[in-house]
């Protein structure tokens, strides 16, 4: 969770210095995401990033749920409303898969090898 509370700080950041940009390269490289900045100084490039790697970090850490399913949460909410289910990591089952699958909101949804 420390990495995950440095992403948050670093996102935060009105600027990013090197050793920063490093550290989000070095998390790229562990997480074996491809991260090519188009110019050294973008910061919106790294920062776009940085949202990919929390989002790495959360899937990783998510409770195996026995589900073969995870829902990418949009960024800064508790999950999605669909046919008045919420469905987030927490509340995800086999069955409510199928029925975001069906609603056709299958997009938000994506298989965990971890769970199977």
């Amino acid at each position: 969770m420390e990495r995950f509370d440095k992403l948050k700080k670093l996102f935060e950041a009105s600027s990013l210095n090197d050793e920063d940009k490093s550290f989000i390269r070095e998390l790229c490289k562990e997480f074996h995401l491809s991260f090519e900045p188009r110019n050294t100084r973008c910061q919106n490039c790294y920062k776009d990033q940085i949202i990919i790697i929390m989002n790495e970090i959360k899937k990783k850490q998510a409770p195996k749920t026995g589900c073969k399913w995870s829902v990418v949460e949009p960024h800064g909410s508790v999950g999605l409303i669909i046919n008045g289910e919420l469905v987030n990591n927490s509340t995800i089952n086999n069955g409510l898969a199928k029925r975001v699958i069906a609603a056709g909101f299958g997009k938000y949804l994506y298989e965990n090898n971890a769970q199977k």
